[in-house]
């Protein structure tokens, strides 16, 4: 992938209609690194004995991103895939892609 200067961190929002972080990346004008991270913690057994998300909500997640991918690639575009913690992976983005600006959706309720 060539250089970005603007992340576009699609977590649950994974629409292109009607997204509001797609336009106000598009919007500042820069090259634009479209990013899902599936992020590991969601998978992981809590405290309580049961794991946050089983594999169907993996699997419908799996088949969103795909998705996202195919309508991103129908209009010339791609989309990075990564596995693990976001708060690592995107420090190296930025570094890798000389990123100065990252954009994502306002997560209202985090543990939905």
């Amino acid at each position: 992938m060539e250089k970005a200067n603007s992340i576009l961190w699609f977590k649950n929002d994974l629409r292109l209609h009607d997204n509001e972080s797609l336009c106000k990346t598009i919007a500042f004008g820069q090259p634009i690194l479209p990013v899902y991270i599936f992020d590991t913690r969601l998978y992981e057994t809590i405290d309580l004995g049961f794991r946050k998300a089983d594999l169907n909500r993996f699997k419908f997640l799996k088949e969103s991103v795909e998705n996202l991918l195919k309508k991103l690639k129908d209009i010339d575009g791609n989309l990075l895939v990564e596995v693990g913690i976001p708060e690592e992976i995107l420090p190296r983005l930025v570094e890798k892609y000389n990123v100065n600006t990252i954009y994502a959706e306002n997560e209202y309720a985090a543990e939905e």
